[in-house]
């Protein structure tokens, strides 16, 4: 507190009794900063402390819109925190400032209206009185480009989103600097019940693309939200095999490479899914399965009508070859075991599996490479199966 005024002291800690006396002695300054550059009013606000913020407003030389420290008004700070009633006295003040910005430099919510503030940190009270007040902004962006409905969405603030998509004018498609909408925010956390929400309004974007060219339901896929993916899936207009993300990967490519089995079995569950989709380098979900060992979603996918267990990529490496090389033991030992791939196949240099793995140069340039005994135990695999260094 060093620095801090007296009225400052007592108005943070809830003293009203000390407050009305401070107050009402001729040398007291009602709205001095001191050193610590925090109102009486800021820190009251902050605090929740509405006899005092009562108070203060009423007295002529508050100003209601003086910044803190890390330049943030006391209805940024109200509504950050959530203090209802607190917001509603602010809001009752004739200079209130609804749709001031905090600067860009020294605070934590850089551009943030009152709106954004009680938007990102989930408080719907506040969110409604805000939006109930004629002249506030429905969709300010912040330095990133974020509205509330966007922060509301990607922390999973179902009721802060309700609230937001009462009002006709809030952009349900807003973009942010990386391209993302709130659906697609929604979707990338796994928010089932903010997704649910905005796929009520008509006009939101089902095939919108992230700035990874992730739609909706890859980012789904990719946080494994399966009710959030069915939902997506059950609309017409949305294709469950368009190709996505910077690798041209589908959405059950997506899903096999982070091991979500539901949402494969999902996907595997639903007509018309592409089993055998290939991205840009011509890896299919079964290559990419073995690549990232999940073993779990490779037995779903090798069970599978219509897989084709001896694809190869780009380079003519199959599932066997790729999980060799980057040491996965256990998708070179379930390969083996189910017999369902030729050990001594060639990759598109002429060369065996085995071959492969018994070359330590060209292993020192595989990523993520595999420790030494992970090469072994493969190799030891390989040739109880018949495999060939050749």
């Amino acid at each position: 507190w060093h620095g801090s005024t007296p009225l400052s002291v007592a108005a943070y800690h809830g003293n009203l009794a000390a407050v009305k006396l401070l107050l009402a002695h001729p040398a007291t300054i009602a709205d001095s900063p001191g050193d610590s550059k925090n109102t009486p009013l800021s820190l009251a606000a902050h605090r929740g402390h509405l006899p005092i913020v009562s108070l203060l407003l009423a007295h002529p030389d508050v100003d209601p819109n003086h910044p803190d420290n890390n330049d943030r008004t006391p209805l940024i700070l109200a509504a950050s925190q959530g203090r209802s009633a607190v917001v509603a006295a602010l809001l009752t003040h004739p200079d209130i400032a609804l749709n001031l910005r905090t600067p860009e430099s020294r605070s934590s919510l850089p551009r943030s209206t009152p709106l954004s503030a009680a938007a990102t940190n989930g408080h719907a009270a506040v969110v409604a009185l805000l939006l109930a007040r004629d002249g506030v902004e429905t969709n300010p962006t912040n330095v990133y480009a974020f509205t509330p409905l966007w922060e509301a969405a990607r922390y999973g603030h179902a009721e802060v989103v309700e609230v937001l998509l009462r009002r006709e004018d809030t952009d349900v498609n807003g973009c942010t600097k990386l391209v993302s909408t709130p659906l697609v925010s929604a979707a990338k956390q796994g928010h089932v019940d903010v997704m649910r929400l905005l796929l009520q309004r008509p006009e939101v974007l089902v095939e919108h693309r992230d700035r990874d060219e992730m739609t909706p339901l890859m980012c789904a896929a990719a946080s494994g939200a399966v009710e959030g993916m069915r939902m997506l899936m059950e609309r017409r207009d949305v294709d469950v095999n368009a190709p996505g993300d910077r690798f041209g990967s589908s959405v059950l490519a997506t899903a096999v490479k982070r091991g979500h089995v539901k949402a494969v079995e999902l996907l595997l569950g639903w007509g018309g899914v592409d089993v055998n989709s290939r991205d840009k380098g011509g890896a299919t979900p079964l290559l990419e399965a073995a690549r990232w060992n999940n073993i779990e979603v490779m037995k779903i996918l090798i069970e599978c009508e219509g897989v084709d267990v001896q694809a190869r990529n780009g380079e003519g490496k199959s599932a066997l070859a790729l999980a060799a090389e980057l040491g996965k033991t256990d998708a070179v030992r379930l390969l083996l075991e189910r017999r369902c791939v030729d050990v001594n196949a060639r990759d598109g240099d002429g060369r065996t599996t085995l071959a492969v793995v018994m070359d330590d140069k060209d292993r020192s340039y595989i990523y993520p490479a595999g420790k030494k005994s992970d090469y072994d135990a493969v190799a030891k695999l390989l040739r109880e199966y018949g495999g060939v260094n050749r």
